[in-house]
């Protein structure tokens, strides 16, 4: 089921709401249309019965519910979101009902685009509380501003016009402002209450978790810590030390905070991080803070300390704290590793786990990423003070850039760390509760997949559960059992670079990372034991040996299951087959590594398919590019081979998708390489339409452009165009046969001739296309051009002579004598004997050039010389993922190429040879 595609149909109750509320304002067809718009917004998220329950609560809860449903005809963007919040948050709802004018305030874009910062917060509440005088009026305040903008951050999160960075920043925010305010406020009633003034404040309030990392969920308690300068003593009779009065500012400030009132609570609020925790005072001196982490600090509090940030009071006095601290959150070396003990720590964690789907805490979850990252930290704090910082999504990047964590590592814990956030925070929108646990089923679970963009529930699960894997896997990377690797592990492998050899190996043997902890479980050491003989043979024997256990080691770091990788390489030949295209081939490696799960098409054996045909249906190009970089790097096939099953897949696909597209008569047909049948793994893809010119016929540009939308999904990457039309991209893509006739006779050019013999009908009506061919003969035959001058002012134009090659290189295309100059030579041929060689339009190269070339000698040649350089286009795209047809006549890896390709000559020598004699060809025909 497609989540937010699934139709929902509002009740008669909505209906009547709307109809009573607007009869006599508005005009029926306005009412019409303001139920359309309700229904275009319904159907862009997952809309149920829940969210009109939602919507009907907020439309009754409005003053003048008339006006109101008047202003939402005049400003669509009102029902956006009234919709999205009905649908996505019963909190922000019931924060509308409470309060209505709420909506008209966020309705104003300029109070949801307006930027949230400490400053602005810190001025607004400075600004809005001196309207009050009273302590409770004040906190009153608090209360409802703290509601707004929490309202505002959370709707700007619905609407996904802030990141989730911003988002928690802003929460974070808003709660420090609050709290500085809020404690400050307790602090001057003590003060007030006992009679006295204190003129330096000479305490700090901190922060801790995710307040101190300005990481705040809309939920979260607020972790503090409180603490003075020295404890001095104030007033004549009684008198109080300053621990006693900020005891008392303390406990008031938790009282106030948590007391749930008419206008809600403010904040939870824990002190428990302290020295001691519950049974410590609730705040101490800085010197007693001091003596006990000298003394007593344990490692989960150096880990916690890594998040401590200011909140209120003394600026000073946080600054000296942070500053003393810094040596015992960062000591120059530990006597237990960090790794260790909060590997430990999350091991307990997960067994007082109960719940499957906690994102906070289950494996591969929240704590995986922050404890790794914290762990890395620690260890590495005091010699890079940039990857000090409370920030998880700072710290991932600053611990990239540092090579601590690798870019595929970062990647991961960066992209999963906002995914499992994102997710929090649905979570917590939805009912304003503190809760980290997805539902294993039900509405709430399918509003998250919709509102994350997933089509179901499954691929939403799915995608999660691969996620975890990537953050578990990391995690164990770094927090696993040492391994050591046995010297005589490749005593006769001959490496480069045996230190990096050696770290390769590492990783395959142990899954070892770079604090050598291993990531592999018994199970995946024992599989790769099993094909280490093999593939040590295999090694010893490459001419690359680095390569190879480079380009496979990368692999294996990409996969979620390396088990399975080592498990099916246990059969020899396949093993020796990917380790032999990973010797020879960039392109297969980079598609791996771009798509692992391309993967199973080895596992279940079907890159060796020779007949594409029985499996294309369903498959994607890049399987099929995947596929054919396979076999060409074995040798199974070579780039004829290559040519025909792409153009056999392409020609599926544009059939498929255009069937139920356009009924009429009209034809579809390649152009340029696709026409020819000498396309390569990255060519474009050149078409034309051409239809009939009776009136009554249904072909229109319309259906087309849905077409050409449609077949670039499907084939994303591949470039799909119908630019050699008349008149080029200027014109309509749908040209009827009588204006083509009219075009060709009077408007084409010689090289549009050239492009219309390459032309291969695709699909449509075949006789059409015989008439068009037929109406091409025509138009070239009457036509006056010299066509000799023609061909060899153009070819002059597009080949590049050596003598301006840039960087020394071989363009295998444009230089004079390379395929362009073979087209070229085959066209002028075909033109000039158009009546004899009709039937060779649209016929591949091999084909024109046995049917055109009289001289028995000449053809020969040709025919190699053509067979070699199409061969040599395809292995430059297989061995360097390169589609630019340039090869550097200093070619460090040639050898690759000559024996991928037998070629038993030196091949830059080979291809200045063909070059030269494809020269002399075309020069003496056209001479």
């Amino acid at each position: 089921m497609d989540l937010v595609n699934s139709k929902f149909k509002i009740s008669e109750d909505f209906i009547k709401l709307i109809f009573t509320s607007t009869t006599g304002y508005l005009k029926n067809s306005e009412i019409d249309k303001l139920i359309n718009l309700f229904n275009i917004e319904i159907q862009k998220c997952y809309f149920t019965k829940s969210s009109e329950a939602n919507l009907l609560r907020i439309l009754n809860s409005v003053f003048d519910r008339s006006t109101f449903l008047k202003d939402c005809l005049k400003y669509p963007h009102h029902i956006e979101i009234l919709i999205l919040v009905s649908s996505y948050s019963n909190f922000l709802t019931d924060v509308i009902v409470r309060n209505p004018s709420m909506l008209y305030y966020v309705f104003n874009p300029s109070n949801l685009e307006k930027d949230i910062t400490l400053k602005s917060i810190d001025d607004e509440i400075k600004n809005g509380i001196t309207n009050f005088k009273s302590f409770n009026s004040k906190t009153n305040f608090l209360r409802s501003f703290k509601r707004q903008k929490l309202f505002v951050i959370g709707l700007n999160d619905i609407l996904k016009n802030n990141d989730l960075e911003k988002t928690t920043n802003q929460i974070s925010y808003l709660a420090k402002g609050i709290t500085k305010h809020l404690f400050n406020l307790c602090y001057d009633e003590i003060l007030t209450r006992k009679n006295l003034e204190i003129k330096d404040d000479k305490f700090c309030i901190a922060a801790l978790g995710k307040l101190g990392g300005d990481e705040l969920n809309y939920s979260s308690d607020i972790d503090l810590i409180l603490f003075y300068d020295e404890n001095s003593i104030h007033g004549k009779s009684p008198q109080f030390t300053y621990q006693e009065l900020l005891t008392e500012a303390a406990q008031l400030f938790i009282k106030t905070a948590t007391e749930v009132t008419s206008e809600g609570f403010i904040y939870r609020v824990d002190f428990r991080l302290r020295p001691d925790g519950k049974y410590a005072p609730i705040c101490m001196s800085i010197n007693d803070y001091f003596r006990y982490y000298e003394n007593r600090g344990a490692e989960w509090e150096r880990q916690m300390l890594i998040k401590l940030s200011f909140v209120a009071g003394n600026e000073i006095l946080f600054s000296s704290f942070e500053n003393y601290l810094s040596n015992f959150v960062y000591p120059k070396s530990f006597l237990k590793s960090p790794l260790e003990q909060i590997s430990k720590m999350k091991i307990e964690i997960e067994k007082r786990l109960t719940d499957e789907l906690n994102v906070k805490l289950f494996t591969g979850g929240i704590r995986d990423i922050e404890f790794t990252v914290q762990a890395l930290q620690l260890i590495n704090g005091g010699k890079y003070k940039n990857i000090r910082t409370g920030s998880s999504l700072i710290a991932i990047k600053a611990l990239v850039n540092n090579n601590i964590l690798s870019n595929s590592e970062g990647k991961t814990f960066y992209e999963s760390y906002i995914f499992l956030r994102r997710v929090e925070h649905f979570l917590q929108l939805m009912n304003d509760t503190q809760t980290h646990e997805i539902p294993k089923n039900g509405e709430i679970t399918e509003k998250l997949a919709a509102y994350l963009n997933y089509k179901s529930v499954n691929s939403f699960i799915s995608d999660l559960e691969k996620r975890r894997n990537g953050v578990r896997n990391i995690f164990k990377s770094f927090t696993m059992l040492n391994n050591s690797i046995q010297k005589d592990d490749f005593p006769n492998i001959k490496f480069a670079d045996p230190q990096k050899a050696k770290r390769n190996y590492d990783y395959l043997q142990f899954g070892k990372s770079i604090f050598n902890a291993a990531t592999f479980d018994k199970k995946t050491i024992d599989a790769f034991n099993k094909i280490k003989l093999n593939f040590n043979t295999y090694l010893a024997k490459s001419n690359s040996p680095d390569e190879v256990l480079e380009n496979f080691t990368k692999l294996i770091q990409a996969s979620n299951f390396p088990y399975f990788w080592f498990n099916e390489l246990a059969n020899k030949k396949v093993l020796n087959d990917v380790l032999k295209v990973c010797e020879i081939s960039k392109k297969f490696c980079d598609l791996l590594l771009q798509r692992p799960n391309l993967a199973d098409l080895i596992f279940t054996r079907k890159v060796y398919t020779k007949n594409l045909k029985s499996i294309q249906n369903n498959f994607e190009k890049i399987q099929i590019e995947f596929i054919l970089t396979f076999q060409f790097a074995l040798r199974l096939i070579n780039a004829d081979d290559l040519s025909i099953r792409s153009i056999n897949y392409y020609d599926e696909k544009i059939i498929n998708t255009i069937s139920n597209k356009i009924k009429g008569e009209y034809f579809i047909a390649g152009l340029g390489s696709f026409g020819s049948g000498d396309i390569s793994l990255s060519s474009d893809i050149d078409l034309i339409v051409v239809t009939s010119d009776k009136k009554n016929n249904n072909v229109n540009e319309k259906g087309i452009l849905k077409f050409l939308y449609e077949i670039r999904e499907i084939l994303p990457l591949t470039e799909i165009d119908f630019k050699l039309r008349p008149e080029g991209k200027s014109s309509n893509i749908v040209w009827d046969i009588g204006a083509y006739k009219n075009y060709l006779n009077k408007r084409a050019r010689v090289w549009e001739f050239q492009s219309l013999l390459k032309m291969r009908f695709i699909c449509g009506d075949k006789s059409l296309f015989e008439d068009f061919k037929s109406l091409l003969v025509d138009s070239i035959k009457s036509s006056k051009f010299n066509f000799k001058d023609e061909i060899i002012t153009m070819h002059q134009k597009l080949i590049s002579y050596n003598s301006q090659r840039i960087g020394n290189k071989i363009n295998l295309k444009n230089d004079f004598g390379g395929l362009t100059t073979i087209n070229f030579y085959l066209d002028f041929l075909l033109l000039k004997n158009i009546e004899k060689t009709k039937s060779l339009i649209g016929n591949n190269t091999k084909h024109k050039i046995d049917k055109i070339v009289l001289s028995k000698t000449s053809k020969k040649k040709l025919l190699k010389n053509f067979t070699i350089l199409k061969n040599i286009v395809a292995a430059n795209e297989v061995i360097s993922n390169n589609s630019k047809k340039e090869m550097p006549e200093t070619l460090n890896n040639r050898r690759l190429y000559e024996g991928l390709l037998k070629i038993k000559t030196d091949l830059i020598e080979l291809l200045k040879l063909i070059l030269e004699e494809n020269k002399k060809l075309f020069e003496d025909e056209l001479k």
